[in-house]
Order: structure tokens, then C-alpha cells, then sequence
């Protein structure tokens, strides 16, 4: 089941003439440090892209180098963030990293199908698949939601590898008069990058799970990311009961 968080995707293209280097680096610190520094927020996760996608045919190339995600406990203080002055430092700092008129968020509803071990001190960093897709216009927008949820949940039974895997679902009272940047984001998460090429390599993958995404979905409106999912101390922050940031 869905749960009752709101999980809030960021799609970051850098700011021109920032190296890969620089861009990675600026981001887990200082950029990183001072988002946690944000009480209401539950949990941050930075997902680097590296430039590093999969070839899979007929799909848009990815113009992300970052796609953070943000976890709020209700809608409110999702939409209110930018009034927190908590966040007006993290925010100002942005016109360092990113190129602000390409910066997409999308408000979601996320759905855990393999939870992955306890968030604990010390997690290590993850390679992850994420894909950002688009329905196909074939597909009912009623229908979709849960069509993608159930086609997910098929396949992670067929990845042994698997370490967690979610579906993003984009709020439908967020965007009652425009579409969301994308329809849904999976994200496949493993042990290690070998692990997730592999997979990604595989015939199995190859013949089963991704045509049985491409059903649902429009290639040309999706695009797919290899990333790593954290850096240094900055891969999970989450509070406890009193507030405090507890790091992973």
C-alpha cells in the first residue's frame, strides 16, 4: 500500500560550465548539509547520476545529473517549503549547482514493493536503475496508475539481485490543470554496480521486465538512470521521535 508520506522527486540539470567533478562534489557538500539542515524534513536521499545511462531503444536520453528525493510527512509542509527559512540558504545555494529553468520536481505517492533491510548507521551506498516514464497515450490515465504498480511488483520477483524497489505516483491533487513532469519513477535498487548491469544486461530483463514496462508506457516520454544513491554520510538522512537527524 501506498504510504502516507509525500515523497518529492528532483530533477537537476548542472549549471553550465560546472564539471561533473565540481557538480557532485558542490552538491554532497555544502548543498547537501544544508538541506538536512530543513527539521521538517523526514528523509534525503541524493542520487548521482554521473552521466551513466542504459541503452534501451527508442527511449529519450537522460539530461539529469541528480535526482534527489525528499520525504515530508503530509502535503502542507511539502508545498510550504519554500516560505520555511529553513530552507531559503539550501535554496539560494542552487543558482551554484543547477540550472533553476530546468529543474523539475514531481509530488508524489510512493509504493515500497521490496523494502530492503532497516535504514541503519552506516548504510552503504547503492547503484540504482531509475526510470522516469511516461504513459503511453494508449493507456487509460485511471487505468495506468495501477496497471504500473502491478506490472513492478510482477517483475522484481524475476530480479534476484534486487535489493529494494519502489513506485513513484504522482499526486493527482497536484497537477488538477497540468500533467506532471512524468507518470510514474521505478526505481530498482542493488548491492552493486556489477549486480545492476548485469541485470540490465540480461536476456531475461531484456525479453521480460522491460517489455513488460514498454506496455504501459511511451518510450520518447521516458528516460532511464544509472545512479548512486548517496555520498559520504548524506545517502539517508532521517529524524527520530524528538527531531533529531540521524544519518546513514
Amino acid at each position: 500500500m501506498p504510504t502516507g508520506e509525500v515523497k518529492v522527486h528532483a530533477f537537476m540539470v548542472k549549471k553550465a560550465g560546472l564539471s561533473d567533478e565540481d557538480f557532485h562534489s558542490h552538491w554532497r557538500d555544502p548543498h547537501g548539509h544544508l538541506a538536512m539542515r530543513v527539521t521538517e524534513i523526514i528523509r534525503y536521499v541524493q542520487d548521482h547520476t554521473y552521466g551513466s545511462e542504459p541503452q534501451f531503444d527508442g527511449w529519450r536520453p537522460l539530461i539529469y545529473h541528480g535526482l534527489p528525493a525528499v520525504w515530508f510527512g503530509d502535503i502542507a509542509t511539502a508545498t510550504g517549503l519554500h516560505a520555511n527559512p529553513d530552507f531559503q540558504e539550501s535554496h539560494a545555494d542552487e543558482e551554484n549547482l543547477v540550472e533553476r529553468d530546468q529543474l523539475g520536481w514531481l509530488r508524489s505517492t510512493e509504493t515500497v514493493l521490496v523494502p530492503g533491510p532497516p535504514l541503519a548507521p552506516a548504510d552503504p551506498e547503492r547503484w540504482k536503475l531509475t526510470l522516469l516514464v511516461g504513459s503511453a497515450p494508449t493507456v487509460d490515465a485511471d487505468v495506468f496508475p495501477r496497471a504500473i504498480v502491478g506490472v513492478a511488483r510482477d517483475v522484481v520477483d524475476t530480479i534476484p539481485a534486487l535489493v529494494r524497489a519502489t513506485v513513484s505516483l504522482p499526486r493527482a491533487d497536484q497537477y488538477p490543470d497540468s500533467p506532471p513532469l512524468f507518470d510514474a519513477v521505478l526505481e530498482f535498487s542493488f548491492d552493486s554496480r556489477s549486480d545492476l548491469e548485469a541485470e540490465t544486461a540480461s536476456a531475461g530483463f531484456r525479453r521480460r521486465v522491460l517489455p513488460s514496462i514498454e506496455r504501459l508506457i511511451k518510450p520518447g516520454r521516458s528516460s532511464a538512470a544509472v545512479d548512486l544513491r548517496g555520498a559520504m554520510d548524506l545517502a539517508v538522512t532521517a529524524r527520530d521521535g524528538d527531531g533529531r537527524q540521524t544519518t546513514s
